[in-house]
Formats: structure tokens, sequence, C-alpha cells
């Protein structure tokens, strides 16, 4: 069995910060991640503005600078699936935590949970069959298959929807938004971006039906209006909202929704939109991390008088 003093699991904005925090204080945390490689929902961002200190830029150029940070304190984030150490569940071992993974067990005094969220998915015929093939959840994975998007229908109408749209506009691509509701929910500036575009066409008042895969892409069945109608795209981006990524994962550990990041569990700490269970902001996100890690540094100093 691995025995670690910190391990840090999901390598977005808050799990970055905890870790360089780490280190800084002397401590060199063992970080995971599902995809190795950091940024994780910042990947998706259009644009982030409102991060202090840098100028406006997309999400993955954002993940870019976060990389840097972490070589810059010798930080590698292990894979979980490329190494084999996929992270099965977290519980108490006394005054430690057993981190279970498929590859090997690891004994360690703190855990800072940063998984962040997982989507809400879309429950109507058709979609099952079609996930992460013509249906996607998140923006980055479909540029991973289809860096020249083509006609993209987003369904959703919150900040994440928006988003969405805006990056595959701004990569070329023509994009339907069927808005469940009659307005929008998503921040003043998302809407006049999308208000402004030339290439994204909302439509409100919509009910998704089913969806099946053609030759070209996918059929989708939706009703407006009590009228139905069949629309061809070259895929779909579903965006109906997230939950926190915590409950399989914190199964011997159960945690409800967090006001801040501390557990009812000595040195279990759960940070950035894992702890929040929304999409939240990555100055937020960064501020937990920092957080949690001199927590969870000063319960590995602790344990070692």
């Amino acid at each position: 069995m691995r025995s670690e003093a910190i391990v840090i699991i999901g390598a977005g904005p808050a799990g970055c910060a905890a870790a360089v925090q780490c280190v800084r204080l002397g401590v060199m945390p063992r970080l995971i991640d599902r995809n190795g490689r950091p940024g994780g929902l910042l990947l998706n961002a259009w644009s982030v503005e409102n991060y202090p200190g840098i100028e406006p830029t997309d999400g993955r150029a954002m993940a870019v600078h976060l990389k840097e940070f972490l070589d810059r304190f010798d930080i590698t984030i292990e894979q979980e699936i490329v190494d084999g150490i996929h992270v099965e569940s977290v519980h108490g071992e006394g005054e430690h935590y057993l981190v279970e993974t498929t590859g090997e067990n690891t004994l360690v005094r703190a855990v800072i949970v940063a998984t962040g969220t997982r989507p809400k998915l879309l429950v109507v015929p058709g979609a099952d069959d079609l996930r992460e093939k013509k249906l996607w959840y998140e923006v980055i994975d479909l540029f991973e298959l289809e860096p020249d998007p083509g006609h993209i229908v987003v369904i959703g109408g919150g900040e994440a929807a928006l988003d969405y749209s805006l990056s595959l506009a701004g990569a070329g691509g023509r994009v339907t938004l069927l808005v469940r509701g009659v307005t929008y929910r998503a921040c003043r500036r998302l809407i006049e971006a999308v208000e402004a575009s030339q290439t994204i066409t909302p439509l409100f008042g919509v009910e998704v039906e089913s969806l099946e895969s053609t030759e070209g892409g996918v059929s989708v069945r939706f009703s407006r209006a009590a009228v139905e109608t069949t629309l061809a795209c070259n895929g779909v981006v579903a965006a109906l909202g997230r939950e926190a990524a915590t409950s399989d994962l914190l199964k011997e550990c159960p945690v409800e929704k967090q006001s801040s990041i501390y557990t009812d569990y000595q040195g279990l700490f759960i940070v950035g939109d894992a702890r929040l269970g929304v999409l939240g902001q990555a100055g937020i996100a960064v501020g937990d991390g920092l957080e949690a890690a001199m927590a969870a540094v000063s319960v590995v100093e602790r344990g070692r008088v």
C-alpha cells in the first residue's frame, strides 16, 4: 500500500491552486485527475474575463497558464485511466483516509476533493445511443473530435449553454440554441454576446422530444407552441445544469452541500465546483484551493508531532 501526506483529486483551478500551495508550505501532494490535464471545466470557457491580473482569454489558453503554474513547482498530474489509478472511493481509516483506486490503494492523512461537477443528462429517446458520438455534455469533448463543428444544436438556456454556443460560434460553427423557458438564465454579458452573434439562432419555449442518428449527423425532434419540428444538424451539445461529482467518490464519507471547504471529517476538504454543486467561478475555486491546502498541511503537521 502506498502512503501519502496529501492527495488532491481533480486538477481544475481549485486543485491546481491547492497543489501549488501545498508545495509552498513544504508538502508535495499527489495530484490525480481523470483526464490528466489541468483546467477541468475551464477548458470549455468561451472567455475568462473576470479573473484578476490577466487579460481576457479563452478557457483553453487559461489551462495552458495552469500547466505552466504547476511546472514551476515540479508538480505532475497523474491521469487516472492511463496510470491505472481510477479513484473509486475515499473513506476513513483511523486518523487517515484510504483512497481506493483500480491500481493501488493510498493511505493518506488529508484529502482535497476538487472533482468539480458532472452534467445532468438529457433524457429523451435516442440520447443514450448518441452520447460521445454525436451528443456531448462539454464542448471541449466535441472539439477534440470535431475541430470544425459545422451546425450544432445546443440545448439549454443557462450560463453553460450560452458560453458553449459562443465557443462554437468562435470556432466557425453555426448554432441553433434551444431554450426550454422564455428567457435566458445567464449573466448580462453572455446574453449580450449571444444576441450580437450572427451565427447563433435562439429558439425559446422548446421541448426536445427525441434525437436520431442520421448519415450526416443528428435529427432533433422538438415541439414549440404545440407545433412539432425536426431539425437536422451535425451534432448536439446538452447543457441542462450540473451537480457535484462527489456522491460516488465519497459514499463512505457522505457529505451534504457544503457552505465551506470543511466537512464533518477531519482532513477531508471539498473545494470549488464540487463544493458548490454548480458551475462556479475560477476565482472562487482558487480561493477554496488555497484555504484547503493550508488546512490540509496543518493536519499533516499536527500528525507529525
